[in-house]
């Protein structure tokens, strides 16, 4: 039987704080109360998409840039309820203050509002997976990368085209989810390897 495709998502994670709906948005100066319980949830487009292929397949690893604080904790605690690996724990070799990335949400009747802090997801790179891209794709077998979070993601962006190019070679293929760009400048997706395995384009 042919073996099925392990998936590795690389890209942002955040902890979402959702609060609403709101009845209106707040304005400066002013207190809105939400009606319903304010929650820290999951987030970021690569820990969702890692994690709702980890329920619907298995055979998932998640890298991304993780903190060590009370919202890296909360993500790791539903990584491991998922039993979702993390490929590399960037917290692990990188600034034990760096804070994982948060994004507030407000959801009011007609539109929402955002205030992120991207922290650990804007500073980690993919240097250590593309030094060592070759001998872990091998170990996960047959692979697809899937790449999510882009314009969340400064550093990672650098050496990305690398680690693509690495995930090619070794036969795997490839995706990307570029997501959303907050700056709302939306610059070009630069340097990626032109090849039929790489989409998103």
């Amino acid at each position: 039987m042919r073996k099925r495709r392990t998936i590795l998502v690389v890209g942002d994670s955040f902890c979402d704080v959702n609060a609403g709906p709101l009845p209106r948005l707040p304005e400066w100066g002013r207190n809105v109360v939400s009606p319903e319980r304010i929650l820290a949830q999951p987030g970021g487009a690569a820990l969702n998409v890692a994690c709702n292929l980890q329920r619907l397949r298995g055979d998932t690893a998640l890298y991304s840039g993780i903190g060590r604080d009370a919202f890296g904790d909360l993500l790791r605690v539903h990584l491991d309820s998922l039993g979702l690996t993390l490929a590399w724990d960037v917290a692990a070799d990188s600034d034990e203050d760096a804070p994982t990335g948060v994004c507030m949400v407000l959801s009011g009747p007609d539109d929402r509002a955002f205030c992120s802090h991207f922290g650990v997801s804007d500073a980690f790179d993919a240097s250590a997976l593309v030094a060592d891209g070759a001998a872990l794709l091998r170990r996960l077998g047959p692979c697809h990368v899937h790449c999510a979070g882009y314009f969340s993601c400064a550093a990672l962006r650098k050496t990305l085209p690398r680690l693509l190019l690495a995930a090619r070679e070794v036969g795997a293929t490839t995706s990307l989810d570029t997501n959303n760009d907050a700056s709302g400048q939306w610059g070009a997706v630069d340097g990626l390897p032109p090849s039929p395995g790489c989409h998103g384009r």
